[in-house]
């Protein structure tokens, strides 16, 4: 019979496949209608909340998850206190952000005005909502629900996307708006579902799971922090030293790279947690090595596919306004690389409880991404800004997987080279 991992992956890859398609199709309507300065505030608006948001949230809805997986909690306690760790996150996301729009008016938000503030503090909240619910979702073993509530998020988002578009009201204020719309669709769905309907009976805040869920959560955190701006920061610095427009092109390089990373590593990573809980640790060293087999392959045939197929692609798609973009799209892509090894396994680090190697190799990936931007992103532009990513990428898996190594004691050929059987979706 096929393993339950892999029938979680099949329900995530159902959800990740949904927003691939969709995020192609958003990709083409926002990259056209707004233009490359349009395309980067909408970049810079998106991106916020989204940075905020997950630092403060995934580390919680991660604990939650572990809790759940490991039957630390009682579900009953977990359901019980979630609304007040929903709200009280909320509101911290919005106040860092309005903090944050406060600091620097003049330098990183300048291109913001009031509108795309406004829909990025919506975006915010609602993504909290989003990210903390799925958090028992993968607890409870509850991922045949997520494709349903994918294709809402996304059939709202683009609803919406295509109304302002057929009214010329297409802004990138409108377009974060259309996004916090699907958001809050996919956060009310999850509450419908019935592994959440503990959520409408609170309890008395119980202190303890409190103090457990953020013993756990603020480590979770720390390593968001580091990874999470790892992710984002060269969309500041190259604001702060470029243009609009440069973030622009340089956004939809990046954007591009991460359709396709949800195609095999995004979603994995969450299913990896609750999996790597319940293992043994002889068949949980085993099966790392397969999984990180896999991902290598499949991302760098991937990668290589991109590659090929960048220049006629974008300017097909895009219009030649985006040339910029192809460039900086090359140099993403060993990266591409790098980050689908990271998410494989950080999962499983998550799943045993081990955060501080995944907390090393993100400072350190953090602080190579930070030097090298500042070093070539004012010298070669975007370009500089991907190979940074790059670079910065590679260094974070290549730490990881050391760690990994002094565990099993493989070879680190065991976790590139394929095997006959590596893609096999059944045990013996």
């Amino acid at each position: 019979m096929a393993s339950k991992l892999t029938k979680n992956y099949a329900h995530i890859a159902v959800s990740q496949g949904t927003i691939v398609l969709a995020k192609s199709l958003l990709l083409f309507i926002l990259g056209r209608e707004l233009g490359a300065s349009g395309f980067g505030v909408y970049t810079l608006l998106f991106a916020t909340p989204i940075l905020i948001s997950t630092i403060a949230t995934l580390g919680v809805s991660r604990a939650i998850t572990f809790s759940l997986s490991g039957e630390a909690h009682r579900r009953e306690t977990v359901l019980g206190n979630h609304a007040y760790l929903v709200c009280g996150i909320i509101f911290m996301v919005t106040a860092c952000q309005v903090v944050l729009f406060s600091l620097f008016p003049e330098t990183l938000f300048n291109i913001l005005g009031r509108s795309e503030k406004t829909a990025s503090l919506l975006i915010g909240a609602a993504f909290t909502l989003q990210v903390a619910n799925n958090g028992i979702l993968h607890g409870v073993g509850g991922f045949h629900r997520l494709p349903l509530g994918t294709v809402l998020q996304w059939a709202v988002n683009l609803g919406a996307i295509v109304f302002f578009w057929s009214q010329s009201t297409l802004t990138p204020s409108n377009a974060g708006l259309a996004y916090a719309l699907g958001l809050i669709v996919f956060g009310l769905y999850t509450l419908r579902c019935p592994e959440m309907r503990g959520v409408f009976r609170p309890q008395k805040p119980d202190i303890v799971y409190f103090k457990s869920c953020f013993a756990y959560g603020s480590k979770a955190s720390a390593l968001t922090l580091t990874s999470t701006i790892n992710l984002r920061l060269d969309y500041y610095i190259v604001a702060y030293f470029l243009s609009a427009a440069d973030l622009g092109f340089y956004s939809l390089a990046t954007s591009v790279c991460e359709v396709f990373l949800n195609v095999f590593s995004r979603g994995l990573d969450f299913v990896l947690l609750p999996w790597a809980a319940k293992q043994s640790a002889n068949n949980r060293i085993e099966q790392t090595a397969r999984l990180t087999r896999v991902t290598f392959t499949l991302t760098f045939l991937l990668a290589i596919g991109i590659f090929m197929l960048a220049t006629p692609a974008v300017t097909f798609f895009f219009g030649q306004q985006y040339e910029p973009t192809v460039t900086a799209l090359k140099y993403l892509l060993p990266g591409l690389v790098g980050l689908s090894l990271s998410y494989t396994l950080t999962g499983i680090f998550m799943g045993v409880g081990q955060l501080t190697p995944l907390l090393w190799a993100g400072t350190v990936s953090f602080l190579a991404t930070l030097i090298l931007d500042i070093v070539l992103i004012p010298r070669i532009g975007i370009n500089g800004a991907a190979m940074a990513s790059s670079i910065a990428y590679w260094v974070q898996a290549w730490i990881t997987l050391a760690a990994v190594r002094r565990e099993s004691e493989y070879a680190y050929s065991r976790y590139f080279i394929p095997r006959k059987n590596d893609f096999s979706i059944r045990r013996k």
